[in-house]
């Protein structure tokens, strides 16, 4: 390895992947993320298909004026490594979309032309799922980001985040970009191949696996299924979702048994009364099995090929069939969201508890049939027909008072004028359950007895050379919080208070100033401190007990070269207390080691990244500069044939230097796992 001659650092630096994360609260569930870590494949068929299904009408007639085109959503592609050519064959399947969904809410896709696996003409997957949101009709079901921002009606991801996540292979030679819909033998049609990704980003997905004749959701989903999933069923007709558990081999069967089907509303009405034929082969596929249509049952030519598991060349599809189009809407790209504001606790028990929404719907609905349903005993349901205010879809109702201290539960129906029923919120669904409950908005009115929560991932470390301390915090109470305040030492010397900003939801942060004067050696406490509305102003401490500890660490003198057997004590290294210098039973001698085993992650997507850093410079050789070090890793490998840097590579050791004291790192290697 050369190097140029420079001030550098080791640092040791461990990611921890694991399945979701909490993004926000609300009154009924924990809304909760998570990153993908395999997409949906589309495979290659050998042999000329020369069939065309034509785009759909309104897209056509653009094509002729565009003035006429009805644009109800909005794509925003980022590309990587596409050729002019393949970008337009993008956008024209992108435009097709656009034409067929509607969102408020931008589609940020992702897109990479890069190498893939044989036969492989794409992949995609969303960039996040989302359960639990407000507006979600099936919670416990993981949503693509991308539809659960159309419901919500609202950003859910970080507006520099991807909904979608799709790559196409660099290594296919025989690609066609003509957007005319010409078959061409011998060529596969870019804009069928984007059509069929963007459909999977879109929702057209799967979480269960068959291992070992057993059928189960990934270990990734949280034992959860996605809301494609949720509405497939057997042939007698038996519920994915609500009538297996996971893992089992009945479930297994159900996967391998080729004889599963999409039943929903629309797809019913669309599809001359008979329900969507899914792709489930006597041999499960990771990549293909649930997530396509059955190739058998919806040929090459036909209007329902386009999500069939693989593509021949000469075969273009640029329409995604009444089928999808169907499912789609019904899992939730023709919706009604009704968007309420839920009833905060209150420490008042002498007024009524006026309730207000807001209808925000793709289609007609019936204004009779939405109904207000709420309990003050737990039990008894009373029903209320909500009342039109005068303003366009708003309407209102009121909740009685009584007078005493009580809990009350409540939750909205309405119905589409095709009779789909929509709730707010929604209801609870669980794998292998056929209970399927109606979650509830509960609120109490009485004085407030109950705590604040907080959420908090401590700093264990910082040098010397930083101005400020950053923390962050997730602070929730059922009343309202009067304020989140930071308390803090210097070497066990009390400092001025810092009051926490609220950033975000009920994310809150706040900094604590470093004078220049910090040495090695010198220690911060902290502790975080929220304070709720209520009468008695309910105090929460995190920690409860004593303070958080952050050590004031240093660089040494730089030095040419450097070494360690790590078999006696040293201040060399420094970061989180989950590394340590230590000989732990049965090994013969000491070295770096983090707890066995590693934790489970519990920062933002259930990630957390543990440092342990050299604070002694090394002065690199101009030529010939290198690392020694002996190791045993055992840490969870990612996807096969994931690559370092990707979503799918995950648990993970890396090796990092820094030219510029520990401003910006780079790895001196990509970072490994035990997948060799």
């Amino acid at each position: 390895m050369e190097l140029a001659k420079a001030a550098s650092a080791v640092i040791l630096f461990l990611a921890f992947g694991q399945v979701f994360g909490q993004k926000n609260i609300v009154s009924f569930h924990k809304m909760e993320s998570l990153t993908p870590k395999k997409p949906i494949v589309c495979y290659s068929s050998v042999g000329d298909a020369n069939t065309f299904v034509p785009p759909p009408a309104k897209y056509l007639a653009w094509k002729k004026n565009q003035t006429a085109r009805v644009k109800t959503a909005t794509f925003i592609v980022t590309y990587e490594g596409f050729s002019d050519e393949a970008k337009q064959a993008f956008q024209a399947a992108v435009e097709i979309w656009e034409t067929l969904i509607v969102s408020p809410v931008p589609i940020r896709v992702s897109a990479f032309w890069k190498s893939l696996g044989t036969n492989v003409l794409g992949s995609a997957s969303p960039g996040t799922y989302y359960r639990n949101f407000d507006g979600a009709q099936k919670n416990g079901i993981w949503y693509p980001v991308a539809m659960a921002e159309k419901i919500s009606n609202r950003e859910l991801n970080e507006s520099n985040e991807p909904d979608i996540v799709a790559s196409f292979n660099s290594d296919n030679a025989s690609w066609d970009f003509n957007t005319v819909g010409v078959p061409v033998g011998g060529k596969y049609d870019m804009v069928s191949v984007v059509l069929h990704e963007i459909g999977h980003g879109l929702g057209i997905t799967h979480s269960y696996q068959v291992s070992g004749g057993n059928g189960q959701i990934s270990e990734f989903f949280n034992n959860s299924p996605v809301i494609f999933e949720s509405f497939i069923e057997n042939q007698t007709p038996t519920s994915l979702v609500t009538g297996f558990l996971s893992p089992s081999t009945d479930l297994g069967i159900e996967l391998t048994g080729q004889g599963l089907a999409f039943n929903s509303p629309l797809v019913l009405f669309n599809n001359k009364g008979l329900k969507g034929v899914i792709y489930s082969p006597a041999t499960y596929s990771g990549g293909s099995s649930i997530a396509h249509l059955s190739e058998d049952t919806y040929p090459k030519g036909t209007e329902n090929s386009l999500m069939t598991p693989s593509l021949s060349s000469a075969e273009v599809i640029h329409n995604p069939g009444p089928i999808i189009l169907s499912a789609l809407k019904d899992m939730g790209w023709n919706n009604v969201f009704i968007q309420h504001t839920p009833i905060q606790s209150t420490e008042d028990v002498s007024n009524d508890f006026p309730i207000l929404c807001q209808i925000k719907s793709d289609t007609s609905y019936d204004a009779s049939s939405f109904k207000l349903f709420y309990t003050s005993n737990g039990t008894t349901f009373i029903s209320k027909v909500m009342t039109p205010t005068g303003n366009a879809n708003e309407f209102e109702s009121v909740i009685p008072k009584t007078g005493a201290i009580v809990t009350y539960t409540y939750f909205f129906s309405l119905k589409d004028i095709a009779g789909r029923t929509f709730l707010s919120p929604g209801k609870n669904y669980t794998q292998g359950s056929a209970t399927v409950t109606q979650s509830y908005f509960t609120f109490t009115a009485g004085p407030d007895t109950k705590a604040p929560r907080i959420t908090h991932v401590p700093k264990g470390f910082i040098q010397n050379t930083e101005t400020q301390l950053k923390l962050e915090v997730i602070a929730t109470d059922d009343i309202a919080l009067k304020k989140v305040e930071i308390e803090y030492l210097i070497n066990n010397n009390a400092q001025p208070i810092i009051a926490m900003v609220n950033m975000k939801d009920s994310t809150f942060n706040g900094s604590i100033p470093l004078s220049a004067g910090l040495v090695q050696g010198d220690i911060i406490k902290y502790r975080i401190k929220a304070t709720d509305n209520s009468a008695a102003e309910n105090i929460t401490l995190a920690p409860s007990t004593d303070f958080y500890t952050v050590n004031i660490v240093s660089l040494a003198p730089i030095q040419d070269s450097y070494s360690n057997t790590f078999n006696s004590t040293t201040i060399d290294f420094f970061g989180d207390p989950q590394f340590s210098v230590t000989t732990p039973a049965g090994f013969a001698d000491g070295a770096i080691h983090s707890v066995h085993p590693y934790p489970n992650g519990t920062g933002p997507g259930f990630e957390s990244n543990f440092v342990y850093q050299l604070r002694v410079p090394i002065k690199l050789k101009s030529a010939d500069a290198t690392i020694k070090f002996d190791e045993i890793v055992l840490a969870e490998p990612g996807d096969v044939g994931a690559a370092f840097g990707s979503a799918n590579f995950y648990d993970y050791v890396v090796v990092e230097g820094s030219k510029d004291g520990g401003v910006t790192w780079k790895p001196f290697a990509n970072g490994y796992d035990c997948s060799k």
